[in-house]
């Protein structure tokens, strides 16, 4: 169920740390102290990493959604790029620079 502004502001403080979910992995994170924040729930290569993305009240609720979106777009930008390594490169140079030799010069 996705949280409401009335519902953040109403969350009150337990004797431990709490979350409330908005779904899609943005968390409100209730302190034992009152304080609230906002984490990002991102998953990279099956593991779960938290990003902060700030205290409640400062950050809405709207603000806090947009937030969890750019970090989920960041991640999935991140997941495009390919790392490139020596044999990558080093195999390109052979099948480009090497194309007209003979099978003895190759070997």
């Amino acid at each position: 169920m996705a949280l409401t502004e009335l519902m953040v502001r109403q969350a009150k403080p337990k004797e431990k740390r709490y979350a409330l979910s908005d779904g899609r992995g943005l968390l409100l994170e209730v302190r034992p102290n009152g304080g609230k924040s906002w984490v990002a729930r991102i998953w990279t290569k099956g593991k779960e990493r938290r990003r902060h993305l700030g205290q409640y009240p400062e950050m809405s609720l709207k603000e806090a959604r947009v937030a969890a979106q750019e970090a989920r777009a960041e991640r999935d930008t991140a997941q495009a790029r390919k790392t490139v390594c020596f044999r990558d490169v080093a195999d390109e140079w052979m099948r480009v620079r090497m194309a007209n030799k003979s099978a003895s010069y190759l070997r």
